[in-house]
């Protein structure tokens, strides 16, 4: 007799870092955008704190990040990478820091439907330890014809946020 089993890792496993460190609240910071797609970064923001906060962290206002930031002359989120993670705790109380990186945002239109290809980046950093809690470098495809997605996980989570900000991105408003 053979026996033969198979047993899916938890979400400790997958995650190690982010369950010994348990952040309660994030601060998402504007995503920086290396693509050619000046609209990318807007759509992405409105769509991103919704899904973090239904998984149960408390997600700082985006746009009010977005004045503080700008009202001490920080115009480009790239300029963060590099800033101490302990000023994130100081300064706006957050556990955790997420960056993001939009590195593709290409529409494709066709006769009877579409398509646009999103290349994104999540890293989330902690900010008592510095330690990456998590990072998640991803290509998807969203046909703008349809509502199909099947990706787990925290991956899945931010990935829908972005799926959902290329769908409200490519529908087309002119009567």
């Amino acid at each position: 007799m053979l026996l033969v089993g198979c047993a899916q890792k938890s979400k400790l496993e997958f995650f190690p870092e982010i369950y010994n460190e348990l952040p309660k609240s994030i601060l998402v910071l504007p995503p920086i955008n290396k693509s050619t797609s000046a609209d990318a970064t807007e759509y992405y923001s409105t769509t991103i704190a919704e899904p973090l906060s239904f998984t149960g962290y408390y997600v700082y206002p985006i746009e009010i990040t977005k004045e503080v930031l700008k009202s001490e002359g920080i115009y480009d989120a790239s300029l963060l990478k590099d800033l101490p993670m302990a000023k994130f705790q100081e300064y706006f109380g957050a556990d955790a820091v997420l960056f993001t990186e939009i590195i593709e945002w290409d529409k494709s239109f066709y006769v009877i439907g579409g398509n646009v290809e999103v290349n994104l980046e999540f890293v989330l950093k902690s900010t008592k330890t510095e330690e990456t809690l998590w990072s998640y470098k991803g290509n998807i495809k969203v046909d703008t014809t349809s509502d199909d997605s099947e990706i787990p996980g925290l991956a899945g989570i931010l990935l829908e946020a972005a799926i959902t900000a290329v769908q409200t991105a490519a529908q087309d408003y002119v009567p």
